[in-house]
C-alpha cells in the first residue's frame, strides 16, 4: 500500500475516532488559552490512541524518526515528510532520512535543513530524537508560565516532557527561564523538581542557567538548593551567577552566592568573575553590613582603601613590564580614567609603579592624546601639577590626530560635571578663562599661534568653543543686574523721601521753626546716619549693576571688571537694606518711646529680611570673592 492510500485511510480511521480536528489538525489552537487547556486529560488519551494507531499501521517496519517522538501531529508529518523524500528520488541512505534536525514549521508542514537549527538536539539533556517548534503551542505555553497558570503548564510537560529544555521563546529561553524572568516562584519550584540537575544546566542564548536569571530578575528567596549546583557556570560574559549578582547590585544573593562558590573559580587564571565581583563591590559598596547613616564615611573609606589596594597589587605586576606591553593592557584605561575623574592618588601610584611611561608620553585616547593633554582637558590642575614636577621636559610640541597642542586642549569645552561646583555662567566663563591664562602661562609662547587642522589658533578655538558660555554669562549676569537695579532704585527713592519727612514733625515757634522736634535724641541721631547711609549705598548698588548692563562683554571682561561689579553691586545693597530697617527701627522707638514691649518685636521683625539676604547672597559673594581675587594658578 503507499503512503496516499494509507494516509486516506488513516485519515478516516482518525475522523472516526475524534482526533483528527482535535490531534493532527489542532483546529482549537486559535481558541481561548484557558478553554485550550480545559481538558488537556481528553487530550492526551486521544493522542496516545491516535499514536499508537499510526505506528501499529506502520507495523512492522516503524520509522525509526518517529519512534520517539510522543506527539500523533509531529509523526504524522514525519511520515509525510519521509514519503516527499521517496517521490523525490532521494535513495534511503540519504544523510537526510535520518537527520534529526527537522523542524515543523508553524504546525502545518515540514521542511528539511542541512544545518542544525537553534532547537537542536540535545542527548545528553533527555531531549527527544526530534527537535521542534509548534509556533502557536509555544505562545500559548509562554501565555500560561506569566499569568502563573501551572495546570496549563503541565498539560504541554505530560503531553511532551522534552518540553522542558526547549527553546520556546526568541529570545531563546526554556520554560523555565521564562518563568523565573516572570517571577513564577511556584512554577519555577515546580519545573525545577521535575527536571534533572543535568536538564537544569540548560543555558539560553546568552548563556545564562536559571541561576543567573534568578540574580539578575528574581529575589533571594527563589533561589531552590538544587539550583545551587549551577554556580560554577559560566555565561557567554564569561561572569559567574556570583559576579553577575554584584554586577546587578544584588547584595543578599551576592554574599549567598559567594560562600557556595568555590574559591579557585574567582582567581585570575579561571576567567574574569573574580576581578568583576570585587570591582562592583567596591562600586556599589558592599563591604559594610551597615546601613545607618553614622557609618556612610566609614564605608567611603572602606572603598577608597580597597580601591587603593587594588591598584598596589597593580603596580607590583607592572614595576617590570615593558613599555609596549604596559600600554595594551588595562592598566593605561585605568590610568585615563584616574585622569579625567581627578583621582591623584591612583595616578601618582601607577606612575610611580612605571617611571619610565610618562617621559615617553605615548597617545592615550582614540584621538591620541597625551596624559597631560587630557589633564588640561578635564581641568584637573593638580594631575598636571604633578606631571610637570615628574616630567619637566615633556614634549610639548605634541599634537593629537586634530593638530591641536596642549593650549588647544585647555581651550576645549570643559567636562560638565565642572559646572556643578561654579554659580553661575559667568563664573563658569572666567574660571575657564584663567585655565587658560594658566596654562599660557608655563607653555611657550610660540605655541600660542601654532594653529590645528581646522586653522584655528588656540585662543580662536578658545573663543569658538566657549561662544555659547560667554553668551549664557552675559544673559546671567544681566538679567542678575536688572533686578537688583529695581531693588536698589526702589530703596534709594523710599530713603530720599524719608530724610524729608522725618519722625515727630518740626518746631512751628519762631525761634525753633523747622527744627526737629525730636533731634537731640539718640534714636533720631540713628535714624539720620541709617537713612544716609542706605540712600548712599543704594545709589553706589545702582551705579554698579548699570555699569554691569552698559558693559561690552568682551572675553577679558569675565576675568576681573565684571565679578568686581557683580560683588560691588551686592554688597552695597545689602548695606543699604540693612541700614533702611535700621532707620525704621529707629522711627518705632522715637514713636514709641519707652514701649519696650512695641520696639523689641517691630525690631525683630525688622532683623528678618536683613537675615534672609545675607543667607541667600552671601555664599555668592563668598565664591566671587574666591573665584576673582584668590589667585588661581598651577
Amino acid at each position: 500500500m503507499n503512503y496516499q492510500q494509507w494516509s486516506m485511510e488513516m485519515r478516516a480511521y482518525l475522523i472516526n475516532e475524534g482526533a483528527w480536528h482535535r490531534i493532527i489538525e489542532m483546529v482549537n489552537r486559535n481558541v481561548d488559552n484557558g478553554q485550550f487547556m480545559m481538558d488537556h486529560k481528553t487530550w492526551r488519551v486521544k493522542n496516545g490512541r491516535a499514536l499508537r494507531a499510526i505506528q501499529e499501521a506502520c507495523a512492522p517496519n516503524v520509522p525509526t524518526q518517529i519512534a520517539g517522538v510522543v506527539s500523533a501531529k509531529i509523526a504524522w508529518e514525519i511520515l509525510a515528510k519521509l514519503d516527499q523524500f521517496r517521490q523525490r528520488g532521494i535513495p534511503p541512505t540519504d544523510p537526510r532520512y535520518s537527520n534529526p534536525f527537522l523542524v515543523v514549521k508553524s504546525g502545518s508542514y515540514m521542511s528539511e535543513t542541512t544545518n542544525p537549527p537553534t532547537l537542536k538536539y540535545q542527548p545528553d539533556l533527555g531531549t527527544s530524537v526530534l527537535s521542534y517548534e509548534i509556533k502557536g503551542d509555544f505562545e500559548v505555553l509562554v501565555s500560561a508560565i506569566k499569568r502563573g497558570d501551572w495546570n496549563a503548564v503541565e498539560f504541554f510537560i505530560e503531553r511532551d516532557r522534552t518540553i522542558l529544555t526547549t527553546i520556546i521563546s526568541s529570545d531563546g529561553n526554556t520554560p523555565i527561564h521564562e518563568a523565573i524572568i516572570a517571577g513564577q516562584i511556584y512554577i519555577t519550584d515546580k519545573l525545577v523538581q521535575l527536571m534533572s540537575p543535568r536538564q537544569l544546566e540548560i543555558q539560553s542564548s546568552i548563556g545564562h542557567t536559571p541561576l543567573h536569571d534568578i540574580v539578575v530578575h528574581a529575589e533571594k528567596r527563589m533561589i531552590p538548593e538544587k539550583l545551587l549546583e549551577l554556580v560554577q557556570i559560566q555565561n557567554v560574559m564569561g561572569l559567574l551567577p556570583v559576579a553577575l549578582a554584584s554586577a546587578s547590585a544584588r547584595e543578599d544573593i551576592t554574599l549567598d552566592l559567594y560562600y557556595h562558590t568555590p574559591v579557585e573559580l574567582l582567581y585570575p587564571e579561571s576567567g574574569s568573575s573574580g576581578f568583576r565581583l570585587l570591582e562592583y563591590c567596591i562600586i556599589d559598596g558592599m563591604f559594610d553590613e551597615g546601613v545607618q547613616k553614622r557609618w556612610l564615611i566609614y564605608r567611603k573609606k572602606v572603598n577608597h582603601f580597597f580601591a587603593m589596594e587594588c591598584i598596589k597589587c597593580i603596580c607590583k605586576e607592572i614595576r617590570t613590564t615593558n613599555l609596549s606591553e604596559f600600554s595594551e593592557n588595562t592598566v593605561w584605561l585605568t590610568l585615563v580614567a584616574a585622569v579625567e575623574n581627578g583621582i591623584e592618588e591612583i595616578v601618582m601610584e601607577i606612575l610611580q609603579a612605571a617611571p619610565h611611561a610618562l617621559p615617553t608620553m605615548p597617545t592615550m585616547d582614540n584621538n591620541g592624546r597625551s596624559l597631560v593633554m587630557l589633564a588640561i582637558m578635564f581641568r584637573q590642575p593638580k594631575i598636571f601639577k604633578y606631571f610637570l614636577q615628574e616630567a619637566r621636559r615633556y614634549n610639548e610640541d605634541i599634537t593629537d590626530y586634530l593638530g591641536n597642542n596642549v593650549l588647544h586642549c585647555a581651550g576645549m569645552p570643559p567636562p560638565q560635571q565642572l559646572f556643578t561646583r561654579i554659580s553661575g555662567a559667568a563664573l563658569q566663563m572666567q574660571r575657564e578663562l584663567q585655565w587658560f591664562e594658566a596654562v599660557k602661562s608655563i607653555t611657550r609662547p610660540r605655541l600660542l599661534e601654532h594653529p590645528n587642522k581646522d586653522g584655528d589658533t588656540p585662543r580662536q578655538a578658545f573663543t569658538k568653543n566657549h561662544k555659547e558660555l560667554k553668551a549664557d554669562g552675559e544673559k546671567w549676569m544681566k538679567e542678575t543686574a536688572s533686578s537688583c537695579t529695581v531693588v536698589g532704585a526702589l530703596t534709594m527713592t523710599i530713603m530720599f523721601a524719608a530724610a524729608f519727612t522725618i519722625p515727630g514733625g518740626n518746631f512751628q515757634d519762631s525761634e525753633s521753626i523747622g527744627l526737629p522736634i525730636f533731634g537731640r535724641k539718640k534714636a533720631f541721631i540713628t535714624f539720620i546716619v541709617s537713612d544716609a547711609i542706605s540712600l548712599f549705598s543704594s545709589s553706589t548698588s545702582v551705579l554698579m549693576f548699570l555699569g554691569v548692563l552698559t558693559s561690552r562683554y568682551g572675553e577679558d571682561d569675565f576675568l576681573k571688571s565684571l565679578p568686581q561689579k557683580l560683588m560691588v553691586g551686592p554688597c552695597a545693597l545689602f548695606v543699604s537694606i540693612a541700614a533702611m530697617m535700621i532707620a525704621f527701627c529707629a522711627t518705632i522707638a522715637i514713636m514709641f518711646y519707652g514701649r519696650l514691649s512695641v520696639i523689641f518685636p517691630v525690631c525683630f521683625l525688622a532683623s528678618i529680611p536683613v537675615s534672609l539676604f545675607m543667607k541667600l547672597q552671601f555664599p555668592l559673594l563668598v565664591e566671587i570673592f574666591n573665584s576673582t581675587y584668590v589667585e588661581y594658578s598651577i
